[in-house]
């Protein structure tokens, strides 16, 4: 890069770009024993708006894995090679809580006993969240969601769980309906109507090749985003 002008312009791409990155995820990616407690918003009829099939691309870059959102909109042009599509179904629902198998880190959360009397650590989270899981082989984990469907006649009557076993290759996960009633608080519901739809979320994220600085942990510590 020679010259004044050009000097300068590459710097205000690159003060542009500090000052408009990715949007914070709103994203759950559960870990190794993690199970996810959630109100679906979604109710999974026709006019469904809180639920659609995306397709993402996931590569790695110089500093972790990161994603690029499959889309007519979207430019490709910078994509690598060994970069991995993934069908995948996502949707908003109000997340109660995780529970975690392990704390590595000893963070701050409430120790409670699981089942068989195993010590599981609670994580409160009481806020919208976007679940997105692959379809899994066979479909086998989007039949479990439409299992909860046909019980319920839709999606959003009561607390579903969601289990992660497993890691890299050997993840499974498991989408159960719960006996858990507890509802979306009022005040919270308010909020509704200012989430972005799920494509909207996705293309405002996931729609751009991201910037070096960004080459981060959007794909979770696998490079699996579900």
């Amino acid at each position: 890069m020679q010259g004044i002008r050009s000097i300068q312009q590459g710097l205000d791409e690159q003060q542009q770009r500090i000052d408009n990155p990715r949007p914070q995820s709103r994203e759950v990616f559960p870990k190794d024993g993690d199970q996810v407690f959630i109100s679906s918003l979604a109710t999974g009829h026709d006019d469904d708006n809180k639920l659609a099939q995306i397709q993402l691309y996931t590569f790695r870059g110089p500093n972790g894995w990161t994603n690029l959102m499959k889309h007519k909109d979207v430019d490709e042009s910078g994509l690598p090679e060994e970069a991995r599509l993934q069908r995948k179904f996502a949707f908003w629902a109000y997340v109660h809580e995780i529970t975690h198998a392990f704390n590595p880190n000893n963070l701050e959360w409430e120790v409670i006993e699981g089942a068989m009397g195993r010590k599981v650590f609670k994580e409160t989270i009481n806020d919208f969240k976007l679940i997105s899981l692959g379809f899994g082989r066979g479909n086998y984990l989007w039949n479990q969601l439409t299992d909860v469907y046909g019980e319920w006649g839709s999606l959003d009557k009561g607390v579903i769980r969601i289990k992660r076993s497993g890691q890299e290759l050997a993840t499974t996960y498991q989408i159960t309906g719960t006996t858990r009633n507890d509802g979306i608080p009022k005040a919270k519901m308010d909020e509704v109507k200012d989430l972005p739809g799920v494509e909207e979320y996705y293309l405002d994220r996931y729609g751009k090749m991201p910037e070096q600085s960004e080459l981060n942990i959007n794909a979770g510590e696998d490079g699996k985003q579900f």
